[in-house]
């Protein structure tokens, strides 16, 4: 039998704030299982100071350990490296100067997070060219696709999976048509709150081909607002 190599797992937060943080978490336990996972917090960012004792009441609750500084360093990593006898270091930073240094280690061996989500509901987050250099030269670069928050909020008030709200993203463009027919013929005639399957009604009504995507993208973009 081989030997079970100890990883610990250090994730730099404020890179990711804007990630559905259950998704984040969930993504690192099916890749480490068995991992510690720590997020590098720095409660000096504007963001922080409001939504950080959310945060980390939702880290914990997943086993989450935080560490508080302005900027991952070396020693941070030698200190929980050696405080789980760990021989890699999985790291998720878009740190260029850190993914680099990384690789001048020592004794810790490093797997690298290529970690993207959805910035401002259009834009995806592009990690650092570093790490397609990295993969090049022989490092393991794991790629990791976020839902963002607006996203993972939705996919719990509508009970969709965290893959299947990305899915929808990927599959948009067959669903602009109905998504703008919704718009244009749906959204006036709205009066108040409406259940989702009064929306889909008036959908139908309407001869809207897509009408829970058009309620979802709709919601997505801000043009409806579920309560839930």
């Amino acid at each position: 039998m081989s030997k079970k190599i100890k990883k610990v797992m250090i994730i730099d937060s404020q890179w990711y704030l804007g990630a559905d943080q259950t998704h984040l978490i969930m993504q690192l336990r099916k890749t480490f299982p068995e991992a510690p996972i720590y997020f590098a917090v720095n409660p000096k960012i504007d963001y922080w100071q409001k939504v950080g004792e959310k945060l980390c009441s939702l880290w914990e609750r997943y086993g989450v350990q935080l560490e508080e500084t302005e900027k991952i360093e070396m020693g941070m990593i030698d200190k929980l490296a050696s405080k789980h006898e760990a021989e890699k270091v999985v790291i998720g930073t878009n740190d260029s100067i850190l993914l680099t240094t990384l690789t001048e280690h020592p004794m810790l061996k490093p797997i690298y997070l290529r970690i993207t989500y959805k910035r401002n509901r259009y834009e995806w987050l592009k990690p650092h060219p570093v790490f397609e250099e990295l993969r090049e030269i022989g490092y393991t670069v794991i790629d990791m696709r976020l839902a963002n928050r607006v996203e993972g909020s939705l996919a719990r008030i509508l009970g969709l999976s965290f893959n299947a709200v990305l899915k929808l993203w990927d599959e948009k463009e067959r669903f602009e048509e109905s998504v703008q027919t919704a718009r244009e013929k749906v959204l006036p005639k709205m009066d108040g709150e409406l259940t989702l399957q009064d929306f889909k009604d008036m959908c139908f009504k309407e001869g809207i081909a897509y009408p829970f995507e058009s309620a979802y993208f709709l919601a997505y973009y801000g043009d409806i607002k579920y309560l839930g």
